[in-house]
């Protein structure tokens, strides 16, 4: 999408890096999404689609298992 709007391809390039990394703040996978976070990064972990991506696969990979829900509850 970025390559798309933008002229330049390194830029494009750039901010999409930039953009996943915010996303991964989202996701959990640099900090914690606890009450520990700041605002911005549980903010940010509502809306991070890496975040919602990540659960899915845990809850596809834990079908069939008895404690599914007891993991997916807790993480």
């Amino acid at each position: 999408m970025f390559g798309c709007i933008m002229d330049n391809e390194i830029a494009a390039l750039v901010v999409n890096q930039f953009v996943i990394i915010v996303f991964n703040f989202g996701a959990g996978l640099f900090t914690n999404l606890g009450p520990s976070a700041n605002w911005f990064v549980r903010f940010i972990g509502y809306i991070s689609p890496f975040r919602y991506c990540c659960e899915r696969m845990l809850r596809i990979l834990l079908n069939g298992l008895w404690y599914k829900d007891l993991v997916c509850n807790y993480f």
